[in-house]
C-alpha cells in the first residue's frame, strides 16, 4: 500500500529534489551505524568542525589519538552524525548492555521467506532507566533484538519489522530466548534517543 504522507511530499518538492534528499538520509543512516558499530568494536568517533577549528592543531591531535588507539579514530565533520552517535553510546552506559551481536544477516524459510540485517542483539540488565526527559522506563531483563533509526520520524509501525527479525534470529539461536524488541531512534528530540 503506498504511503500517502510520501506521495504529497514528493509531489510538493518534486522528484528530482525529493530523489536527493533520501538519497543523502539513506548515507547519513549508513554512516551513523557504521560509526555506532565502531565505538562497540573499540573506535573512537571524533567530530571536527572544519570552519571554526585549526586545522594544523586538530589533525595533531587526531594524530595522537589514532596513535594512542592503534588507528581506530574515525572522524567526521558532520555534527548532526556525531550528535546521534553520542545518543548511541549514552543510552548503551544507561541501559548497561552487552552487545551480542552486531549487523547480523539473517534469512528465515519456515512459513515465509524473510531476509535481512538485524543491527544489534542486545543482552540488557532488568532495571528502571531514566532515558528520556521526565520519566523513567521499566525494562525486563533480557535479550534484545535492537533496531537503530536515524531519520526524523520513528513511529510504531517499525515495530512490524522486529517481529519477523525476532523470530528469524530465534530460529537460528534457539539457545538465546529473545525477550522482545527495541527500538532506537537516535534522531528524536529528546537528549539519549
Amino acid at each position: 500500500q503506498p504511503n500517502s504522507f510520501l506521495g504529497r511530499w514528493r509531489g510538493d518538492v518534486g522528484n528530482r529534489e525529493a530523489d536527493k534528499r533520501i538519497a543523502e538520509a539513506l548515507e547519513k543512516g549508513s554512516i551513523i551505524h557504521d560509526c555506532c558499530e565502531k565505538l562497540c568494536n573499540g573506535w573512537h568517533i571524533v567530530y571536527q568542525n572544519t570552519q571554526l577549528t585549526n586545522p594544523n592543531i586538530a589533525d595533531k591531535a587526531i594524530k595522537q589519538l589514532e596513535d594512542d588507539n592503534d588507528g581506530k579514530v574515525y572522524v567526521t565533520h558532520k555534527q548532526e552524525i556525531q550528535v546521534q552517535v553520542a545518543r548511541f553510546e549514552r543510552l548503551l552506559d544507561i541501559l548497561k548492555t552487552e552487545i551480542i551481536e552486531i549487523e547480523r544477516h539473517i534469512h528465515y524459510t519456515r512459513d515465509i521467506f524473510f531476509g535481512g540485517t538485524i543491527d544489534y542483539v542486545m543482552k540488557v540488565e532488568e532495571g528502571e532507566y531514566q532515558i528520556s526527559t521526565g520519566r523513567s522506563e521499566k525494562i525486563k531483563g533480557g535479550y534484545y533484538v535492537v533496531d537503530l533509526k536515524t531519520g526524523k520520524t520513528a513511529d510504531e509501525s517499525y515495530f512490524t519489522q522486529l517481529a519477523p527479525y525476532v523470530q528469524a534470529y530465534q530460529s537460528v539461536n534457539p539457545d538465546i530466548k529473545i525477550d522482545g524488541a527495541m527500538l532506537i531512534h537516535l534522531n528524536s528530540n529528546n537528549k539519549t534517543g
